[in-house]
């Protein structure tokens, strides 16, 4: 949109508008077309310049004191006489974010980048506020009186604050707050009536300008001195001051006029602007091409493309030179006066002698052209000066036709160098070579013979002979004294920073001993070659260092900005003083930080963390604006934490982010990744959940489109940690070593390793239905606690356990087999891909018999649970390296040493292998003893369990196949088999034997370790064994010598009794041919017998261990007094139902009071279930009859001080029920004996 409508053209000088009441403030949108302007009548109007209102005026709660715009053109922000209220821009108008209601605000800012409003109010504070929420950022700033003026500096690294009877405070960001910088004791004008604008940022240098005093005082926001100032006269009303947004023009108000100055020259530019009344407010419009005052009701429009704009307004004149000048406007349409200046070789007007010296070098070409167009005479001098100023531009065509006409006129020094020039700037250096040497051929005067060597040697080094004539130079300065010395100096140190050799340029600086800046001593010599060449004497060591940091900017080098912040640092009050290099510190700081932080960051995305680390170093301190410098730490953080040996460093860099911005969750992210990486993850977890909570309100860019996404970090934490706890509630062993960190993990740490965890933050970052629904999700999870477990043949000693690793990791544990074992198991597990792992060894804390106690009643389901066992075969030195379908016929062999290795006779071993779904076997050196295929998403793992040699090897250890063995499922099932396989198992703790057994049975019992428990622990297991299967076969042992057990005599001492897979005691299965003769006997009152018999033994009750004492139901047969054979020691008996008895037994049977032989094992006669039909039932009956008539190994009991124990027998007491024998005779001796 056009700025000025309807009649008011672009080329008009001024506009006027007037609107319903008082002006009071205004500022200018970004997009030109608007403008905001508040009224005494308590709104804020927007406005076209030049039509009518845009929507309806905003009306603050209260009266309107102060408006602000922000720069992106999405906020305004009003103060008012209760506070401030924060305005978002819509289609239509405008719509309330936020108010505050802090006391009167009569000063507002916005900071540049648009994301932070800052307030100065009556209760004498100020806040700054994040302009999109409004919320406080900072904590408040404490003035001693009502704060009336409050302004960012443009790259918002400073903000200046000012009181109504006080001082000017600078303050600056420092680990998240603003620190106070200096105090300046100046008070600015201003009044409670009249909040004007009393401060103006320069954006390219460190200065303030401020209303003081009737003044304009342009102060050094470094130390708060005065660079200049100056005087409004006739003063009667506070002034305003603002800048330019692009930083060229300076305005200001004085009473009811308006003063426009440059800010390069410092002078007023056109003529003072009037209005009818004293100006209330002033602003620039977002281009810095117009400027609008306010009076009363009316406002005026000032075109700023119409100021004058004759290059001598830009031209400094407080150089001794320019002074020394005629102070003119040139008026190029009339003859330039005749007057010159004269210096040594050269003479030129004093019309052009500004604008070359200052290089406006466009500017002096017309001039001299003028000069030329209106002379009476050609002058050989104004040629040769417009030969040297095309020879400056770059023109060697024109430079040379001037320089001929010049010689044309008149042969001359400079007419020589002019021509020598334009061959130089033509790259014809063979010619400017052989021009060179007419120098001094055409000098006519020895006074110049000095100088005219002096440009010689320049010329030849511009022609490619730098060494040459530096070494020339340094002859013919051999000598020479004062003053031609220094000029030698000067000018080796000009021709050095010409070949970009800088140091040897510093050093004939430092010779000259001349002033580093600006020094008003230079020789007319000097003023010659300036003019000539364009180089610079004052000011030639900041000259220098600015080319050199130019020269390693453009190589890419971090120096540069290194070496620009000393320069900074060296010549801070030279730098404000002076407008052009002012003017290039601001830019160069501008571009080195674009240039080399993209180039740490391509070396950052390259992964050359130490390249991009050196760069971000380098340009941190060029780094003002908050945001930028956190965006900085974040990614030097991220470098730092890529290179383990610095991770000191990325966690400073994330805390210091973290206290720059506390809003944002991106320091935390990298405050997480960092101490993840260290295994600190406690904290890891901790900066995590503070990231989360930041981007639930972080408004930054990448949070809110995380938001959009349905990315919800509140829920989804929830849903995640019940999918956790849900997977805790699965049997898990208490204690797992983490693979990462090698540290001792409870559940506790488990939880905190897996909020830490990168897996935690992706599913945090990731929209919320998805990790509700997704069972992918929820399976990543489930993945994350997968653990393995370790089984092993523990060492006689140096086992590590729970107390050794308890504080340490398992890496720093000293060095011994049992300890590499532990390594080895957690290291190999981590390559697997799990995070988890868990060894017997230093996993359970022994010292806690709890723990100890349920540990071993869990170990089963551990084993079980868990994703992979890894078993180490001590012993086995050579991996299984075959096809076994080819050479199944030397497997045997093969497999030997994988059978008689210790692993396979151990006790604990067989529970784990039982238990584990999947296993991988390795060598004794840690060699996969079969091959292990690499995961893959289309293949399950790899299980030596199911490999066929593994299978073989197990039939031969223990007796049964694959598929029998696969059929052992843990429970009261199969107990006899059960019992086989661990008789041949040995347990370095006698206890062991009973307590490995626990999981295979399904057993709960209490594991207690001792000399007095050791002969029980085995005993008490079978008991329990007993009472929870019935299963008599338990009983099915020869009770010889002293094998009974201390814990009941019906049970072993030693399990090693059960290692015959025959049945001793319980009667073979009868025959059809020998149950079908037996029935043929019965009689009908028979078969009715057998059935009660059957009913009762039936519903006998099982057997069952209450304290150690059995209660048997069982088919008792009396004896009476028992003789002994004098010779062979038998005893012998002769028992009514029983065919004559005959037994061995080392038991004194010569006082036992009650004796009997007893027969428990009809319940394996019995069958499977119950009978349903009569005829069924019939049929088990005479079955049953049947079977109990079959030789059977009976248990001879015998009543003692301590109830009925078993005696021994050295061999199996084998006794049948006579024929004739009724089942209603046996059913009268169903007894329940107590057996201790």
């Amino acid at each position: 949109m056009n700025f000025f409508q309807g009649s008011f053209a672009t080329n008009a000088t001024q506009k006027e508008m007037t609107i319903d009441s008082k002006i009071r403030a205004l500022a200018f949108l970004p997009d030109e077309g608007l403008s905001i302007v508040s009224g005494e009548e308590s709104t804020v109007q927007l406005r076209h310049l030049g039509d009518d209102l845009m929507g309806q005026p905003i009306e603050p709660s209260t009266g309107a004191l102060a408006v602000a715009a922000s720069k992106d053109g999405r906020w305004i922000v009003t103060g008012t006489t209760d506070g401030f209220a924060i305005w978002k821009r819509v289609e239509r108008g405008v719509e309330l974010v936020e108010r505050h209601a802090i006391g009167a605000v009569r000063t507002i800012d916005i900071s540049s980048d648009s994301k932070w409003v800052v307030t100065g109010s009556d209760d004498r504070t100020v806040d700054m506020w994040d302009i999109s929420t409004g919320k406080r950022r900072l904590g408040s700033l404490k003035h001693e009186y009502n704060v009336v003026a409050v302004k960012f500096c443009p790259c918002g690294e400073r903000l200046a604050t000012a009181t109504l009877f006080g001082s000017v405070r600078i303050y600056v960001p420092s680990s998240g707050q603003w620190q106070k910088l200096l105090t300046i004791p100046i008070s600015v004008n201003s009044t409670l009536s009249s909040p004007n604008i009393a401060f103006a940022w320069f954006a390219h240098r460190p200065q303030l300008f401020a209303v003081s005093q009737g003044q304009i005082k342009c102060l050094n926001s470094d130390d708060g001195s005065l660079v200049f100032q100056w005087a409004t006269r006739g003063v009667k009303h506070p002034s305003s001051v603002i800048l330019s947004p692009n930083s060229k023009f300076i305005a200001y108000s004085i009473n009811n006029a308006v003063v426009i100055r440059d800010t390069a020259t410092r002078q007023q530019i056109g003529d003072t602007l009037k209005l009818e009344g004293d100006v209330s407010c002033i602003a620039f419009s977002p281009k810095s091409d117009f400027l609008v005052a306010a009076a009363g009701a009316k406002f005026i429009i000032w075109n700023l493309r119409q100021l004058p704009t004759d290059p001598s307004h830009f031209i400094d004149t407080t150089n001794e030179l320019a002074k020394s000048c005629a102070d003119h406007k040139q008026d190029l349409t009339k003859k330039p006066p005749p007057s010159t200046f004269s210096l040594p070789l050269m003479s030129i007007s004093n019309g052009a002698v500004k604008a070359w010296l200052h290089d406006f070098l466009e500017y002096a070409e017309q001039v001299f052209t003028k000069e030329i167009e209106h002379s009476a005479s050609a002058d050989y001098n104004i040629y040769a000066n417009r030969a040297l100023i095309h020879g400056r531009r770059k023109n060697g065509d024109a430079a040379l036709k001037d320089a001929e006409k010049s010689l044309s006129l008149q042969t001359s020094p400079i007419g020589v160098i002019a021509r020598a020039v334009a061959f130089i700037q033509q790259g014809k250096y063979e010619l400017a070579k052989q021009e060179i040497p007419k120098l001094l051929q055409t000098s006519h005067s020895k006074e110049h013979t000095f100088l005219l060597e002096v440009i010689r040697s320049i010329l030849f080094c511009f022609s490619g002979e730098y060494t040459r004539e530096i070494s020339h130079l340094n002859r013919l300065s051999g000598d020479k004294k004062d003053r031609d010395l220094l000029l030698l100096l000067l000018v080796q140190a000009n021709m050095h920073l010409s070949e970009k050799c800088f140091d040897p340029a510093t050093e004939s600086f430092n010779k000259a001993h001349m002033p580093a800046v600006f020094p008003h001593d230079e020789t007319r010599e000097m003023w010659t070659i300036s003019f000539i060449f364009g180089w610079k004497f004052s000011g030639l060591a900041i000259q220098i260092q600015q080319e050199k940091c130019q020269f390693l900017l453009d190589a890419g080098e971090a120096e540069a900005a290194i070496l620009f912040v000393e320069m900074r640092n060296t010549y801070q009050r030279e730098i404000a003083m002076h407008v052009k290099l002012s003017d290039w510190t601001s830019e160069f700081r501008r571009t080195c930080l674009t240039k080399l932080e993209g180039l740490g960051d391509e070396a950052l995305k390259s992964g050359e963390y130490k390249v991009a680390i050196k760069h971000y170093t380098a340009v941190e301190p060029l780094i003002g604006d908050l945001d930028a410098k956190h965006k900085l730490l974040l990614k030097r953080s991220e470098a730092h934490a890529n290179i383990p040996e610095n991770w000191e460093e990325a966690l400073k860099d994330a805390e210091e982010a973290i206290k720059l911005d506390p809003s944002s969750p991106w320091g935390y992210d990298r405050k997480h990744v960092v101490l993840y990486a260290r295994q600190y993850y406690r904290g890891a977890a901790e900066a995590l959940d503070e990231m989360i909570k930041a981007l639930v309100f972080s408004k930054d860019a990448k949070s809110t489109e995380l938001r959009e996404q349905g990315v919800d970090p509140g829920k989804t934490r929830q849903i995640v940690l019940e999918v956790v706890e849900k997977t805790f509630a699965h049997p898990r062993p208490h204690i797992l070593v983490n693979t990462d960190s090698g540290r001792l993990c409870d559940k506790q740490k488990q939880t905190e390793a897996f909020r830490a965890h990168p897996q935690y933050k992706e599913l945090i970052l990731s929209p919320t239905s998805q990790v509700a629904t997704n069972t992918v999700w929820q399976d990543a999870i489930k993945k994350y606690f997968r653990y393995s477990t370790f089984s092993h043949t523990w060492e006689d000693s140096d086992e590590p356990e729970f107390r050794h690793v308890e504080n340490i990791s398992v890496d720093r544990l000293p060095e011994s087999f049992p300890t590499m074992k532990l390594k080895m198991f957690c290291k190999i597990t981590h390559e697997h891909g799990y995070s988890w792992a868990w060894s017997d060894t230093c996993c359970i804390n022994k010292a806690d018999n709890n723990v100890l106690d349920m540990s071993l009643r869990s170990m089963y389901s551990w084993y079980s649970e868990s994703s992979l066992t890894i078993v180490h075969l001590k012993g086995v030195l050579d991996q299984l390296e075959i096809d076994i379908d080819t050479l199944l016929d030397k497997l045997d062999e093969l497999l030997q040493e994988f059978v008689g290795c210790k692993w396979n006779h151990r006790a604990w071993t067989l529970q784990e292998y039982f238990a584990s779904k999947v296993i991988h076997f390795y060598t004794n050196d840690w060699k996969p003893y079969l091959p292990i295929s690499p995961p893959s998403p289309n293949t399950k793992p790899t299980n030596h369990k199911d490999h066929r040699a593994i299978q073989q090897g197990m039939k031969r250890v223990t007796g049964l196949d694959s598929t029998r063995l696969a059929a052992l499922k843990p429970g009261s099932g199969d107990v006899r088999e059960k019992l086989r396989l661990a008789s041949t198992r040995k347990a370095t703790r006698r206890e062991d034997t009973a307590y490995s057994l626990l999981g295979i049975f399904k057993l709960t019992l209490q594991a207690i370790y001792g000399d007095d428990e050791a002969p029980l622990a085995l005993g008490r297991l079978l008991g329990a064994l007993l009472t929870r299967s019935a299963d008599v076969t338990i009983l099915d042992w020869i009770a010889s010598g002293d094998s009974r057990s201390e814990y009941n005599t019906c049970l072993p001492a030693e399990i090693v009794v059960y290692k015959s897979s025959e049945s001793l005691h319980i009667p073979n299965p009868i025959t059809e041919e020998a149950l079908a003769a037996s029935i043929s006997a019965m009689s009908q009152a028979d078969i009715e017998s057998a059935v009660k018999l059957h009913d009762r033994l039936h519903d006998a009750l099982p057997p069952e261990f209450v304290h150690g004492r059995l209660k048997l139901q069982c088919i008792s047969f009396p004896l009476p007094l028992v003789t002994r054979d004098p010779i062979s020691g038998k005893y012998t008996a002769t028992v009514e139902l029983l065919d004559k008895v005959e037994f061995d037994t080392k038991d004194d049977l010569s006082c036992a009071q009650s004796m009997f032989l007893v027969h428990p094992w009809y319940r394996c006669m019995l069958g499977q279930g119950i009978p349903l039909t009569e005829s069924e039932r019939r049929e088990s009956a005479l079955k049953l009859l049947a079977s109990l008539k079959q030789p059977f190994g009976a248990l001879l009991l015998a009543w003692t001080a301590r109830g009925y124990e078993r005696m021994a027998a050295d061999e199996l007491i084998t006794v049948v029920i006579r024929k004739d024998v009724s089942a209603e005779k046996l059913m009268e001796n169903i007894r329940m004996l107590n057996v201790c």
